[in-house]
C-alpha cells in the first residue's frame, strides 16, 4: 500500500535513458565484478566475487531487469548455498558512472528451530560498483 501511494505521487518523470548504459564491467571495492549484458529492459551476466572461501575466478549466472535508471540483479551462489538481490541507481559523475545498490543475501539452513535461525541467516547492506574501462 504505501509503495503505490509512493508510486502515484511520482509526478516528475526522469527523461528516460537507454538501457545500454548498464552494459559492461563493473567492480565494486571488494574486488567483486559483474559483466552484463543488456537485451531490451532485461539483464544477464556473470558476477565475479571478491570475497569468500571459493575461487574468485569461477563466475556466477546474473539475471536482472532495468528500467530508466533504476536495476535490480539476483545472482545465485549455486553450491554455496545462497542467494543474493541487489537494486538500485545507475549515477553518471565527474569521477565516471556507479551502480549504487542495497543488497540483501539469504543463506539456506538446513534446519531452521527457531526464528533466530532464519535471521542469522539473512543479511543486508550497501555496494557501489564503478564501471571498468573496456
Amino acid at each position: 500500500m504505501l509503495l503505490e501511494m509512493i508510486l502515484e505521487q511520482a509526478t516528475e518523470k526522469p527523461e528516460p535513458k537507454p538501457a545500454s548504459q548498464f552494459a559492461g564491467r563493473w567492480q565494486n571495492r571488494l574486488g567483486s565484478s559483474l559483466d552484463l549484458s543488456v537485451d531490451g529492459t532485461e539483464l544477464s551476466g556473470t558476477f565475479n566475487s571478491g570475497v569468500g572461501v571459493w575461487n574468485p575466478a569461477a563466475g556466477f549466472h546474473v539475471r536482472g531487469f532495468v528500467e530508466g535508471d533504476a536495476i535490480s540483479f539476483c545472482v545465485d551462489f549455486g553450491s554455496r548455498g545462497s542467494v543474493a538481490s541487489w537494486s538500485g541507481h545507475f549515477v553518471e559523475g565527474e569521477d565516471g558512472d556507479r551502480l549504487v545498490t542495497l543488497w540483501h543475501l539469504a543463506q539456506s539452513v538446513a534446519h531452521p528451530h527457531t526464528d533466530t535461525d532464519i535471521w542469522n541467516s539473512m543479511m543486508a547492506g550497501s555496494d557501489e560498483f564503478t564501471r571498468v574501462a573496456s
